[in-house]
């Protein structure tokens, strides 16, 4: 009699040991897709975009700074860059068309920001250079 009390608290325990496993592996399985689905709404194609520096999904259309595709110093169709500033203006981030997320760039003692191959100038509004070739501008 006590041989099978104990085999049956031995039965009992596994089953609720494997109940709790399976409780684990859901809600893992539950995180990750809810990851990824805020990943999914934070695309480009939608109006929104990760942000380095507010380190959020933002709107595109909520941003301060819009700014206008150029060519020879011109102003051409296509779609908007986007910048926005930390509080203290000493980091811009740079969100160009179709890109999941934005260019950091650092202020320089000339005044302007730098980040890889792009240079952002305060000059009737702000212009964006790649290479030292006007790519963006606006107000």
């Amino acid at each position: 009699m006590m041989k099978k009390a104990l085999v049956l608290l031995f039965v009992i325990s596994g089953l609720a040991g494997c109940k709790n496993i399976d409780k684990e592996e859901n809600q893992t399985k539950s995180g990750i897709s809810s990851q990824e689905s805020k990943v999914e709404t934070c695309l480009f194609a939608n109006g929104k975009v990760f942000s380095i520096i507010r380190q959020a999904c933002v709107e595109l259309d909520s941003l301060p700074f819009r700014l206008n595709p150029l060519e020879d110093g011109m102003m051409v169709k296509g779609d908007p860059a986007y910048l926005l500033f930390n509080i203290s203006m000493t980091k811009a981030e740079l969100i160009l068309p179709e890109k999941e997320q934005g260019i950091l760039l650092e202020q320089t003692n000339t005044g302007s920001w730098k980040g890889g191959d792009y240079i952002l100038m305060a000059w009737k509004g702000y212009v964006i250079k790649q290479n030292d070739e006007p790519i963006y501008g606006g107000q």
